[in-house]
């Protein structure tokens, strides 16, 4: 992680023409062995609070001194996660949430992290190890006046649906709004006179996710959207009342953001005017806002990142791995999907050139081949098969309703051509390797009581009914895979670990369940014929964080 900030000029500058010269400072340097996490800057900017994986750091910005805050006895020196949260006005205590690591959720084709919290907790700067003050919570902001704390709690599909507010101590929690399954708050800010508060709510639709910027005041009334932009990472409502947000998009080489201004009506919480950008970066994103207490300087995380396609040999009883070696790409973004039929060349989407597309690499060669185009900002190949001839490349189009659209394209290169449409789709879809040489896909009824999975034809589209299949909880999530040689279909329950394994050749059905269940995102690995090591690598520093690719590696002001 690299945390830089802004000097002074900029944020005493205001409503000027000009745009000010912007200053900044690295404040921490982390090894790749312990990524630097979040970090935030207290209101008298005198300290930086951050985390890594070894626990909670404060450092003295002046003399760069650095105490570690010892670890609470409860978690028995177990791996746990820290988040530092808001700082409390004095500068002498803050809020840090604490979650299991390495949890994250997949939703179709959309990966990201999904916050979970054990608890939120109090660290003061001259105490021991930290209080907690609530379980099942995360924690965001402390208000202007130090007397009330904003948090969310009630985790959906892709986070927390409801918005409540608790005392400093932890007393008197009390709800103020919620949202639908598919939508979540996060980034709760407290408006400079503590009337309002303003949150980043996303809203996750088939083919989409949307992100919004709103404000509510605390007294009652409707939400007012401030900003809606996809490309949107983080804001920050400074003290003099404007906001200042991330904002970027995705560049051949990873994401580009810089940073944005808009002026605000306090009382109101509206927008006036249109927003001015206010910087010109790039190769490099930023999030994790905060800003001390004068609005003078702004701590922010800046990251870059890619990712790597690593090809490796298996053991002879399939168990381990060996000679892992990365195919000879350029630095960008690689996401390997499959194989080719004859085991010869890997397939994998990137946004090289300007666009995204499918390519082609043998694993012996120097040069990847276009399969299909796609446009500049939205991948447009999800779930990417190879047809059991090996003759086509299979992958799902984006789409704006709920219908698939499933389209292939020729594995040498050409014009892409529709396959089939449907709905309730559960999963990706599957192909098998071997005769019969089967594809299908899997479709929930309208019920959702039963899972059907029907075969088709990569040239002739849609065929008949495989098989159907009882589902438990008609509420739950299900996905699929199919054995390679079109013999099984193996059903996962995702929220509770249980897999069955269907025989299409009039078998009785087998159940099992996995211990310790934490919530898989998919099926795949062998079934799916695909051995994948990801890489990480940064020109700006090795933190590894909660999405592939993403790196970072310090705090700065």
């Amino acid at each position: 992680m690299l945390v830089v900030g802004a000097s002074v000029a900029w944020f005493a500058w205001h409503r000027t023409r000009a745009l000010p010269e912007l200053t900044q400072l690295q404040l921490t340097a982390n090894s790749v062995e312990e990524p630097v996490i979040i970090g935030a800057i207290s209101p008298d900017g005198k300290y930086l609070a951050y985390t890594d994986l070894s626990g909670i750091h404060i450092k003295l910005s002046e003399t760069g001194e650095t105490r570690t805050i010892p670890q609470p006895e409860t978690f028995g020196g177990g791996r746990v996660e820290w988040r530092i949260a808001s700082w409390f006005p004095g500068s002498t205590r803050f809020l840090a949430n604490v979650s299991e690591p390495g949890r994250r959720q997949l939703i179709a084709w959309l990966s990201f992290p999904k916050l979970n919290h054990p608890g939120v907790w109090t660290v003061t700067m001259m105490s021991g190890a930290p209080r907690k003050l609530r379980d099942d919570a995360y924690a965001w902001s402390v208000s202007p006046d130090g007397t009330s704390v904003a948090f969310t709690t009630k985790a959906g599909w892709i986070g927390d649906r409801e918005i409540w507010l608790m005392d400093s101590d932890g007393a008197h929690p009390r709800k103020l709004w919620e949202t639908d399954e598919n939508s979540d708050f996060r980034r709760l800010q407290w408006s400079p006179d503590g009337q309002r508060l303003a949150y980043i709510r996303r809203h996750l639709w088939p083919d989409k996710l949307d992100v919004f910027v709103e404000s509510r005041d605390l007294r009652g009334g409707a939400a007012t959207t401030l900003l809606s932009e996809p490309g949107l990472h983080d804001f920050c409502w400074l003290p003099d009342g404007r906001m200042i947000y991330s904002s970027g998009k995705q560049s051949p080489n990873g994401a580009t953001c810089n940073f944005w201004e808009v002026e605000m009506d306090t009382q109101t919480g509206r927008v006036e005017g249109k927003p001015r950008r206010l910087t010109n970066w790039a190769g490099s994103c930023m999030d994790s806002l905060s800003v001390t207490q004068e609005g003078g300087r702004l701590a922010f995380k800046k990251w870059s990142g890619e990712t790597s396609v690593y090809v490796a040999d298996l053991e002879v009883n399939e168990t381990k791995i060996k000679n892992p070696r990365r195919l000879p790409l350029n630095e960008g973004w690689y996401i390997p999907t499959t194989w080719t039929a004859d085991s010869k060349a890997v397939i994998f989407e990137s946004h090289r050139n300007g666009q995204w597309g499918l390519f082609k690499l043998p694993v012996d060669e120097n040069a990847a081949q276009l399969i299909v185009s796609g446009t500049e900002t939205e991948d447009n190949f999800l779930c990417p098969r190879v047809s059991p001839d090996g003759e086509w490349v299979l992958y799902q189009a984006p789409s704006t309703s709920l219908t698939l659209h499933l389209m292939r394209a020729p594995i040498t290169g050409g014009t892409p051509q529709p396959v089939l449409t449907a709905s309730s789709l559960i999963d990706c879809v599957r192909c098998a390797r071997s005769p019969p040489s089967l594809c299908a896909i899997g479709q929930q009824t309208p019920d959702n009581r039963q899972l059907i999975f029907t075969a088709f034809d990569p040239v002739k589209g849609i065929g008949g009914e495989l098989i159907r299949f009882d589902v438990d909880d008609p509420n739950d999530s299900y996905g699929f895979a199919l054995s390679p040689d079109g013999t099984h279909i193996a059903v996962v329950q995702f929220q509770t670990g249980s897999f069955y394994i269907l025989s299409l050749k009039g078998e009785a059905t087998r159940e099992f369940t996995v211990k310790n269940w934490k919530q898989w995102g998919g099926l795949g690995g062998r079934w799916e014929g695909i051995v994948r090591i990801p890489s990480h690598r940064t020109r700006l520093g090795p933190r590894v964080c909660r999405f592939a690719g993403q790196h970072s590696r310090g705090v700065g002001c």
